[in-house]
């Protein structure tokens, strides 16, 4: 609308104001602007109710898309807002739940005029959050909240999902599977590169294949962990540089740089041929077998042992060399009773049966026997010097026992006659005495006294004592005196010969 200026003029009747007509008609055309825009005669609403604005670019008149309720004081805009900046300082509501954003408790909704936390998106079916790159619609990832749960999904385009840290990959999830520090080759893969590296493998497949690995490694060394199904019996393994060292089988069983053998439901100890296992409460400790539940089989093709605790009585067995998967046949070769008696080639106490030793039990027997039958100069016992036999105790016939000094004259040399045997019988001091620790009597010699007459006879040191001050006492052997003797003898036989020639 164009405004009409009447010019009253700089004085009264002065010739230089509009006339009146004139003056007039700027007022008429005015004042039909001001109607046209008013509504052109239809009736304004009551000042208590609303106004309603429109600029058509040419004149002003009534229309709903801007709507200002003085009652409710609410301005209701249809078209869109164009403002520099805006300030709100209460609730904005966009399409009643489109956009909810809740000043009271400083809450955001879309899809929701009730938010419940900070930023709350409601939808169904595949609605979420959508993250696109400008220009590139199908780089993006979504968050949306399905029929199951929450979900997180990377675009179809890019074919992964990947995490960064300081502008690198740190995570990357595809359709193979979870990889941490590397792209996945497996359902789980971990690793890093350099020393320390730490990788965790997962995958199922062929029977030699690892479902899970953990492997650690350095500059110079690799550890791996594998938990297997080999033939669908779990194994779990401990490598070292690709060297399995232990194996723990799925019976318990632990092989410590073998596969342990087929031990059946008992649990073992494997150490290369060696093996430790238990059954009830007794223990074994075995040499080159394995026990299949029925029968000891050796593990390698050789020689095979066993020591056992049983009930108490310790046994010690021998197999002679047999083939790997073979029956073992044990032999006792000693035992340690319960009671405490000694037994070596033999598992009684009968000693005529031979190779016993014994000691303990209600009789407190030492005994020796062979098996060998009643043959004369079978030794019972052998007593050996650097590698040659000094003296031995061997059997006599049936009843008789011999205790033997080696004597072999080919053992000796600068052989002459024993003299002056009567003289050192007389120099001897035989006595009688009591014994301190029971006051028995006893006869014979003083150690340190005899050995003053026949010093070969006595062992020991007069007054000699032990680093704990006890006395350390000395020993006879009887035998050295009779050579003596039977000289002496043989020289009183002699005088007796000397005077019945008389």
């Amino acid at each position: 609308m164009s405004k009409q200026t009447i010019n009253i003029g700089a004085s009264p009747n002065d010739g230089t104001g509009t006339p009146l007509r004139t003056s007039f008609d700027y007022c008429n055309q005015n004042f039909t602007e001001i109607y046209t825009a008013l509504g052109g005669g239809v009736a304004l609403p009551g000042a208590t109710t609303q106004v309603i604005f429109n600029d058509g670019g040419t004149n002003l008149a009534g229309d709903a898309g801007l709507v200002y309720n003085k009652t409710t004081d609410a301005l209701t805009i249809a078209g869109p807002v164009n403002a520099a900046s805006a300030t709100i300082t209460g609730d904005l509501t966009v399409d009643t739940s489109t956009l909810k954003v809740d000043s009271t408790n400083n809450r955001v909704g879309i899809l929701t005029a009730t938010p419940n936390d900070i930023l709350e998106v409601v939808g169904s079916g595949a609605t979420g959050v959508r993250v696109s790159r400008a220009g590139l619609p199908t780089q993006y990832a979504t968050l949306s909240a399905g029929a199951t749960g929450p979900t997180l999904d990377a675009s179809a385009a890019l074919g992964a999902l990947s995490f960064g840290l300081a502008g690198s990959t740190a995570m990357t999830l595809n359709s193979t599977g979870l990889g941490i520090g590397v792209s996945p080759s497996y359902k789980i893969h971990a690793q890093t590169t350099g020393d320390g590296i730490f990788s965790l493998l997962s995958r199922t497949g062929g029977t030699n294949n690892p479902q899970l690995r953990i492997s650690l490694t350095d500059s110079t060394t690799t550890t791996t962990l594998d938990a297997n199904s080999v033939g669908g019996s779990p194994i779990l393994a401990l490598a070292v540089n690709g060297t399995t060292r232990m194996t723990l089988d799925s019976s318990g069983n632990v092989g410590v740089g073998v596969t342990p053998s087929a031990w059946a439901t008992y649990k073992a100890l494997q150490v290369s041929n060696a093996s430790l296992w238990g059954a009830s409460n007794n223990a074994y400790v075995g040499a080159n077998y394995y026990f299949d539940g029925s029968n000891r089989r050796y593990i390698a093709t050789g020689f095979a042992s066993e020591y056992s605790q049983e009930s108490g009585f310790h046994s010690w067995f021998y197999a002679p060399s047999g083939t790997a998967g073979g029956v073992v046949t044990l032999t006792q070769a000693m035992a340690i009773t319960a009671t405490g008696e000694l037994l070596v080639g033999t598992a009684t106490t009968n000693v005529t049966s031979g190779g016993v030793v014994t000691y303990g039990g209600s009789n407190a027997q030492f005994a020796m026997g062979h098996a060998t039958g009643t043959t004369s100069g079978t030794a019972y016992a052998g007593f050996q010097y650097a590698g040659t036999q000094i003296g031995s105790i061997t059997q006599n016939g049936t009843t008789g026992v011999l205790y033997n000094i080696t004597s072999d004259y080919r053992l000796k040399e600068s052989v002459v006659p024993l003299n002056g045997g009567l003289a050192r019988v007389n120099a001897l001091k035989p006595s009688i005495y009591n014994w301190k620790s029971d006051g028995s009597t006893g006869e014979g010699f003083l150690a340190h006294e005899l050995a003053e007459v026949v010093p070969f006879a006595v062992s020991g040191e007069k007054d000699d004592v032990n680093e704990d001050g006890k006395i350390k006492p000395q020993g006879i052997d009887m035998s050295r005196v009779v050579p003596i003797l039977v000289a002496a003898i043989q020289e009183l036989t002699a005088r007796v010969q000397t005077l019945e020639a008389r």
